[in-house]
């Protein structure tokens, strides 16, 4: 976990939050419906993007994130002024439908997250992503 990288998250929410609140207005439904607080969302959108920019190969968001991003994308000046300011480049939506892919990428997301941030929220990210952590985290593992 890198609380470095936590922190700067973190800090870019309250921003988001405060700075673009018709966003926070839209996220809202989505969070309600899905039992989550709108700047919770938030937040696991913007770690998802902040590992886009570290990774630098294809990553697959969970499905609340997704969402959350295709109404981020609508902001498109903020959108793009975000991304070269904070993530240092554009970073392009590029939608697929190859499932085996996608669910590659999805573990390998989870796995990102987990070195980044910590324990992923089972209500955003899904029940396989806190079992990824909960395995990661199994304590009967050692080295010699």
């Amino acid at each position: 976990m890198n609380h470095e990288i936590q922190r700067e998250t973190a800090i870019w929410t309250k921003e988001l939050h405060e700075e673009l609140p018709l966003l926070s207005k839209k996220l809202h439904p989505l969070s309600e419906e899905n039992g989550i607080e709108t700047i919770e969302l938030l937040t696991e959108l913007l770690r998802f993007l902040k590992l886009v920019s570290l990774v630098r190969h294809p990553i697959t968001p969970s499905y609340l994130v997704d969402m959350a991003w295709h109404e981020f994308i609508l902001f498109t000046k903020k959108y793009t002024a975000f991304c070269e300011e904070k993530l240092g480049r554009y970073i392009h939506h590029t939608p697929d439908d190859d499932t085996k892919k996608n669910s590659n990428r999805f573990q390998q997301t989870i796995r990102y997250y987990i070195l980044y941030f910590g324990e992923p929220s089972a209500d955003i990210w899904g029940k396989e992503a806190n079992k990824e952590w909960m395995l990661s985290n199994c304590g009967s593992c050692s080295t010699n």
